[in-house]
């Protein structure tokens, strides 16, 4: 996947162990400014309590960085932890950011496999969403609240 950046700069993104040897289409490249790899680590907490201690952010889950909700996950787990140490209620915390948690975990996980995915009917469905996203804005909107969804 390239990403643009800016003009003549954009970000290259493989799931292989080359990107650049991985490109279909070919593509000047001037100057690689930085290259590595990564491995996403998709896991959640059995818990986020356990006697006085509350898991919160990435002590509690860690997931594909698809979508960008990591940091504002671990902001809302920060704020209902601090809201059920005021009111007392641990327990309904760890139930509420678990289940909030699981989703997710899991919801960047199936977008990233279908923006990677190399099958044919995927590929087309993928793009008849994303054209409907771009010109109907009742997918606009149904977009829009996901990609916010807290």
């Amino acid at each position: 996947m390239v990403l643009p950046i800016e003009p003549m700069r954009a970000r290259i993104v493989s799931s292989t162990p080359d990107a650049l040897a991985a490109m279909t289409e070919p593509l000047e490249i001037k100057d690689v400014r930085r290259a590595g790899t990564f491995t996403i680590s998709i896991r959640q907490a059995v818990t986020y309590n356990k006697g006085r201690v509350l898991l919160a952010g990435d002590a509690a889950h860690c997931h594909s960085p698809v979508g960008g909700k990591g940091m504002n996950l671990g902001i809302a787990d920060a704020v209902a932890a601090v809201t059920a140490i005021g009111n007392g209620t641990p327990g309904q915390y760890a139930e509420a950011r678990h289940a909030h948690g699981k989703y997710v975990t899991r919801a960047p996980e199936f977008a990233r496999k279908v923006i990677t995915s190399n099958n044919p009917v995927v590929e087309a469905l993928s793009t008849l969403v994303t054209g409907g996203i771009g010109q109907l804005p009742f997918m606009r909107q149904i977009f829009i609240r996901q990609l916010v969804h807290l």
